[in-house]
């Protein structure tokens, strides 16, 4: 007894003597220094996240356009479907969606689902990064220059229209390319098991990142391969090509999503014309991705394009490999596909190459010393004498003054671009809002409502989505991919045209099973004036109304004008 006693107070005295030796400097927050760089990226992104939630959270009704889109199709998974079957999205987004709704109401739900969304493509791109350095000054670079990322007005667009499926998707590209990176390097099971999971939370995300995604994988396999010795190539690459195989299985479960999805973009293309990439409006697409900011993201676009060739004798870093792969798959999948949408991916891949110039050629690793040589170390800085003049400044120390300068220049632009932007693609009002809530409280179960667009956006989304109602939905055709969201789009914009309303339109709407037509007076293209000529004779047509919609009935014999006794509140 006494022996044991004796042996763990030794190596007690042993464990405060070796934590002793590590020096005050690796404690003093607690923690590794080494991770304060990662401290210091949440702290951002947290600081990024709340002022996005304020701003998506301000007006008193949901955000976006596309999250009544996800709403109304998580409800089809969850519980009520008022949507033709064959309408299918890669499901976790609808899912997250419709259960946040559930918790916290559509206010609160779309505005956190929003902002979280809105760090991931930075949040992927840092973690990815700071796992191809052990440098702790090129993490710490890597902070504001993923920041940056995460600041950019491409990033609160995306997320003021609602893009959350393709933020999280670009947040998971970088984390599965570097996962990726270590089955090629590693061929251990544990690495494909973890790369399959992030694929399949990708490919269940978005179908448009995933393609990204999957292109960024192919030309980093491609690039694993052109580095390896001649003899040995076509041996080393069949060694992988079984656990390569293996990544994607999972992905089959998603089938009964994507087989429709697929089939439906096939048979309906993009009809926007201009989203086809030409040699006339490459370079105008370019510059829209980055409209808010053009100097410093031409800048880092042009800088990270150089660093592609210029670091061509790295190329058997791991983070060569990745940012070289990532910038491939945006050329890749604008050549094949001959949409601007691949542009979105500028900024990311930028970023990337950016970050690898910083962690190979400013701050490059370097081995850490051993405890012996660390309390070595801190000895000599105690004892030597202090300089009497101050070293020049690094190239570390002059990148991270620029990279803090334009953080705080883009985070300032950002956040100004980003209210304008949540108030331009905010096209359900408090209004609105209480209209809707109207719609699913008042009106019965089996009602086809009829609904203009708002702006041009298909405000018809969120009918089916908060109102859960049969809907046919004005819409411009370029947003929609199903056919049987086009055609009751090119019924509803028939309906809904400038003349709107009159007699015409709504014996047209009877006769179509259409019980209710929602006009928001804030739609943009119809004159308020003739709208309220229409009202005054025909006043029981009337359903509901308050100062920004109208709602009629179609039927000839309808009852008299509702009123809005809860005008001006809140729902929940």
């Amino acid at each position: 007894m006494i022996a044991a006693s004796h042996g763990a107070s030794t190596g007690r005295r042993r464990t405060i003597v070796a934590l002793a030796a590590t020096g005050p400097s690796r404690w003093k927050w607690g923690f590794d220094p080494t991770r304060r760089p990662d401290v210091a990226f949440v702290a951002l992104m947290a600081v990024l996240a709340a002022s996005r939630f304020r701003t998506l959270h301000a007006g008193g009704a949901p955000a976006t356009v596309d999250s009544g889109n996800w709403l109304a199709y998580g409800h089809d998974l969850l519980d009520v479907s008022v949507r033709d079957p064959s309408i299918t999205y890669p499901p976790l987004v609808p899912l997250v969606v419709t259960s946040a709704t559930g918790l916290f109401g559509p206010v609160t739900a779309v505005a956190l689902v929003g902002a979280l969304c809105s760090i991931a493509p930075a949040a992927g791109t840092y973690w990815a990064l700071r796992t191809t350095t052990t440098s702790v000054t090129g993490r710490w670079l890597l902070v504001p220059l993923t920041g940056l990322l995460g600041a950019a007005g491409a990033t609160g667009e995306a997320t003021a229209w609602g893009g959350f499926p393709q933020l999280i998707g670009a947040g998971l590209a970088p984390v599965l390319l570097l996962l990726v990176d270590r089955v090629l390097r590693r061929s251990r099971l544990d690495d494909v098991i973890r790369a399959a999971v992030v694929l399949f939370i990708l490919a269940a995300t978005s179908h448009f990142a995933a393609s990204y995604a999957v292109l960024a994988v192919g030309a980093l396999v491609a690039l694993s391969v052109a580095t390896r010795g001649r003899g040995d190539r076509l041996r080393w690459l069949r060694s992988r090509l079984p656990l390569l195989a293996a990544i994607p299985l999972p992905c089959i479960a998603l089938l009964p999503w994507y087989r429709p999805l697929l089939a439906a973009m096939a048979r309906n293309p993009v009809t926007d014309t201009d989203a086809t990439l030409t040699s006339d409006n490459v370079l105008r697409w370019i510059e829209f991705t980055y409209r808010d900011q053009p100097v410093l993201w031409r800048t880092l676009a042009i800088a990270g394009t150089a660093v592609v060739f210029l670091l061509w004798p790295q190329r058997h870093r791991r983070a060569w490999r990745l940012s070289t792969s990532a910038m491939a798959a945006v050329v890749i999948g604008s050549l094949l596909s001959r949409e601007a949408r691949f542009l979105h991916f500028l900024p990311l891949a930028s970023v990337m190459a950016v970050g690898t110039w910083l962690a190979v050629v400013v701050a490059p690793s370097s081995p850490a010393p051993s405890p012996v040589e660390e309390r070595g170390l801190e000895g000599a800085r105690r004892t030597s004498p202090r300089p009497r003049s101050r070293p020049a400044p690094s190239v570390a120390a002059w990148c991270a003054a620029a990279l803090v300068i334009a953080l705080v220049i883009q985070g300032i632009s950002g956040h100004r671009h980003f209210v304008e932007q949540r108030e331009f693609y905010g096209i359900v009002d408090r209004d609105l809002h209480v209209a809707l809530i109207w719609l699913r409280d008042e009106t019965p179960a089996e009602a086809i409502v009829g609904v203009s667009t708002v702006d041009g956006a298909p405000l018809g989304w969120w009918v089916e989505g908060l109102s859960q109602r049969r809907t046919v939905y004005a819409s411009p055709l370029q947003w929609l991919v199903h056919p049987d969201e086009q055609d009751r789009a090119r019924l509803a914009n028939e309906l809904f045209d400038e003349t709107f309303p009159n007699a015409g339109a709504f014996a047209r709407a009877r006769d179509e099973g259409i019980d209710l037509l929602v006009l928001p007076l804030t739609s943009g293209h119809i004159d308020p004036v003739t709208v309220g000529e229409f009202i005054e004779g025909h006043p029981g047509l009337v359903r509901y109304r308050n100062d920004g919609v109208v709602i009629f009935g179609t039927a000839t014999d309808s009852g008299p004008l509702s009123s809005d006794p809860s005008h001006g509140a809140v729902p929940r």
